[in-house]
């Protein structure tokens, strides 16, 4: 083995969009740049153009998506996947990681399959968090990583000393402007402010459904969609301007280290999803102490526990229902503490870190 064994974190989204794995990777390497690893060097392979101080990062060139070349393509994301592989295979021949870490499936097969064809000799962690499974695994050379146990029975087939089941820690890089916070609470102008974080579209995030429901409380709220634009977001705004009365809400994309603002100014969190990976946001909200109102799947209920109050949302009047009654409980200072506890206790890099120290050292060292 040689001295220092480098692992590649793979993020093609990072530097391009601002969803909850681009926040985790860049999380992740901020904290293991922090540590003094046995013999081993963290390297981050981006997409787009990303810099983090203390961070070793590489941007691989490849097509975005939304590119002219791509967009009139039947199959986008693939041809992404496609020209980002394509244009890492200099970068990885020269630099010969002894492992790659990375949450998408189909660039996953493309490193699986060369490994075979060209004799390579690096390993590959799965981050199941991008529901993903393992079909092409060797059980002598790779690993997975479970974020929540959804794929745990799934994986019966790979040893135990193979995998991990260890969840995301938020990444607290928030900065609070008290300026900020006081201009949101004076838009509210004294009604309660309901926040949710994600994607502005119909079927991921089913924003259309927060909108709808909003439409139906009793009493007049600020109602706050941030996240990045998708096609759904001209329809949303729309719907919006019909359903919500003018001035009652806020739509808009903000940078990771100012929704702590938002968080701080609202009064309630709702997440609309039918699934999710994980749930930063939701976690997120729980750690500036807001009640969380989600669906009951399976990863929100290994993430959230006894925390959220899970909502099966069959309709709009169901969660405008149960919206109010939220709304209308005045909250405690213990329970707001309460929420924080969980998060420090569960979802922390304090409470998470050395189990992260620890995985990755082991994925170095037994490749």
């Amino acid at each position: 083995m040689s001295p220092t064994q480098k692992i590649i974190l793979i993020c093609t989204g990072l530097g391009r969009v601002n969803r909850g794995f681009e926040q985790y990777i860049a999380g992740l390497a901020h904290q293991l740049s922090q540590q003094e690893l046995r013999q081993t060097q963290v390297e981050v392979w981006t997409g787009g153009h990303w810099k983090m101080p203390g961070v070793k990062s590489r941007k691989i060139a490849n097509l975005h998506r939304a590119h002219f070349l791509l967009s009139k393509t039947a199959q986008p994301f693939l041809w992404e996947q496609r020209s980002f592989f394509g244009g890492m295979l200099p970068a990885l021949l020269s630099s010969k990681p002894a492992a790659i870490y990375l949450g998408e499936y189909q660039l996953y097969c493309y490193l699986y399959k060369l490994r075979a064809a060209l004799r390579l000799d690096y390993s590959l962690v799965l981050y199941t968090g991008g529901q993903a499974l393992p079909g092409l695994f060797d059980n002598h050379r790779d690993f997975v990583h479970h974020v929540t146990n959804a794929y745990i029975d799934a994986c019966k087939h790979i040893p135990t000393s193979r995998q991990w089941l260890l969840p995301h820690f938020i990444h607290q890089n928030f900065e609070y402007d008290q300026q900020a916070i006081a201009g949101i609470q004076k838009k509210a102008a004294g009604k309660k402010i309901v926040l949710s974080v994600g994607l502005l579209d119909k079927p991921t995030k089913q924003m259309h459904l927060l909108i709808e429901a909003v439409s139906k409380l009793k009493e007049l709220v600020l109602l706050v969609l941030l996240g990045e634009e998708s096609a759904d977001t001209g329809s949303l705004k729309l719907q919006m301007q019909q359903q919500v009365p003018q001035g009652n809400y806020i739509v808009q994309q903000v940078p990771h280290t100012q929704l702590g603002n938002w968080y701080r100014a609202a009064d309630l969190f709702v997440l609309c999803s039918p699934k999710e990976s994980f749930g930063l946001a939701m976690v997120e909200a729980l750690h500036h102490g807001l009640p969380v109102i989600c669906r009951p799947f399976t990863e929100s209920k290994f993430v959230m526990q006894e925390q959220a109050n899970f909502q099966n949302m069959h309709n709009a009047v169901e969660l405008a229902e149960a919206m109010q009654a939220q709304l209308q409980q005045e909250p405690t200072e213990e329970q707001r503490q309460q929420r924080q506890k969980f998060v420090a206790s569960h979802y922390t890099w304090q409470s998470l870190g050395q189990q992260y120290i620890n995985m990755f050292e082991t994925i170095a060292t037994n490749y």
